[in-house]
């Protein structure tokens, strides 16, 4: 019962870093998480309330910043012909970016 509570403590706060972590654009420690609330899900009986709460919220905040990612990006790529090419070096870097961040 104690490491249960101890744990549900731990989901709680980790509700709160996920936008600092999305915000920081630390998209490994986003998909670390999903699997970990899968996982602790299965071994222990959370209240589906909690994991639900945690799991969809760091669903959509991945969704939410991917779509604003691609939305950049088709508006970046608009001119590409009239670009230099520091800025398609840029635009390379960014596409790395958005390919990590797939879930």
């Amino acid at each position: 019962e104690k490491l249960r509570n101890e744990l549900e403590h731990g989901l709680k706060e980790l509700q709160y870093s996920i936008p600092s972590w999305v915000e920081n654009e630390d998209v490994e420690q986003l998909k670390r998480h999903l699997p970990l609330l899968e996982t602790f899900s299965e071994r222990f009986e959370f209240t589906a309330s909690t994991f639900e709460s945690c799991k969809n919220q760091l669903s959509a905040i991945l969704q939410e910043r991917q779509h604003q990612l691609l939305a950049r990006f088709t508006e970046m790529t608009k001119n590409i012909s009239l670009w230099n090419p520091l800025d398609i070096k840029e635009l390379n870097k960014f596409r790395k970016f958005l390919e990590k961040i797939e879930v």
